[in-house]
């Protein structure tokens, strides 16, 4: 009988850690806006390059925030077939209050080209699309 309570504790313990696992997977979902930020409102994207060896491409994003209180974030990008995908996060304040009033921005992002062959580029800031005619391999 003591070590089928045994068994049957250990078995529990598994369940306990594996349901703790999937609560915490859930929280860390549902915060992700929190913690990670919004996606910001992009209206239009531009993309610039300087000159260099190699040289050096940029998106341009215009948009605005939705208030005071809240800035720019982190970005991350990705190549997806002949588009480079780059996701612009907002982060919030503290502040107990903010005027919901929009504010724009202009937000200079380094485009990571390594490993891209020349040609031509679709790049998406957040939903907002132009092109990037890249003329050397990186």
């Amino acid at each position: 009988m003591k070590q089928r309570n045994s068994v049957f504790r250990m078995k529990s313990l598994r369940w306990t850690a594996v349901l703790l696992v999937v609560v915490a997977a859930l929280l860390l979902a549902a915060c992700g806006d929190v913690l990670g930020g919004d996606k910001a409102d992009v209206d239009r994207v531009d993309t610039q390059s300087m000159a260099g060896s190699p040289p050096t491409y940029f998106a341009i994003a215009h948009g605005h925030l939705p208030d005071a209180c809240t800035s720019l974030g982190r970005t991350q990008q990705r190549v997806a077939m002949r588009t480079i995908m780059v996701t612009l996060y907002t982060r919030q304040s503290d502040d107990a209050f903010c005027a919901p009033v929009l504010v724009p921005f202009r937000e200079r992002i380094r485009l990571d080209v390594s490993g891209l062959s020349a040609g031509q580029y679709s790049v998406d800031v957040n939903g907002a699309v132009t092109t990037l005619n890249l003329m050397e391999s990186h």
